[in-house]
């Protein structure tokens, strides 16, 4: 027989055993957060109607806003919440006095800081490059402003090495201001941006 004693002991035994180990999951719910990626967006620019993007020997003349805009950009993240960015973009454009066409263009670097969750990522940008003009003389002729930028948007992953971007900007380049009108130099664009990106190459060290 099996004493009660012998019973008792044994309970005890079994209540001492250590809990058992979590099994870590091997599921990887986000894509590797640094690398190089490349990526194309599309969208609109709203330029403001005192822009000085024109030949200042020839007509100073409005932009018909918002235009189009086409772009690719190229993205190195060495860190996960930190990494830089350069892109160039191309506007088709129109003269709004007229039946004239213009083509602006862009040229930037930008540094991107991430807050990276498991599905959506927040950023905000700050950057800087250049933005031209080339037209026929009559129209705005050509030209090229230094200009800066900041913005906010979001990043949705669709895969580990797929995602999709939405990016809102306000650009600042220079300004037309009349003499004696005591501007500041400075005028505000705007931009909306919705483009896609793929990785190209990820550190050994995410593997």
């Amino acid at each position: 027989m099996i004493s009660a004693a012998g019973l008792l002991l044994s309970a005890a035994t079994s209540s001492a055993a250590p809990p058992a180990e979590p099994v870590a999951s091997s599921i990887r719910l986000t894509r590797p957060d640094t690398g190089l990626s490349l990526g194309a967006f599309g969208g609109i620019l709203a330029v403001n109607a005192d822009h000085e993007l024109y030949d200042p020997r020839g007509p100073h003349q409005r932009i018909r806003s918002p235009s189009a805009e086409l772009g690719l950009r190229l993205s190195y993240l060495p860190w996960v919440n930190l990494g830089f960015e350069a892109e160039g973009a191309l506007i088709p454009a129109s003269i709004a006095q007229g039946a004239g066409d213009a083509t602006l263009y862009a040229f930037r670097g930008q540094a991107i800081l991430r807050y990276p969750t498991t599905i959506v990522t927040p950023f905000i940008i700050l950057g800087a490059g250049v933005m031209g003009v080339e037209s026929a003389s009559a129209e705005l002729g050509d030209d090229l402003d230094p200009a800066a930028h900041w913005g906010l948007g979001a990043l949705l992953l669709l895969t580990e090495v797929f995602e999709l971007r939405l990016d809102a900007r306000h650009i600042i380049s220079a300004a037309l201001d009349p003499p004696g009108s005591g501007g500041n130099g400075v005028t505000s664009h705007f931009e909306l941006l919705l483009g896609f990106g793929f990785e190209l190459l990820e550190p050994p060290s995410t593997r």
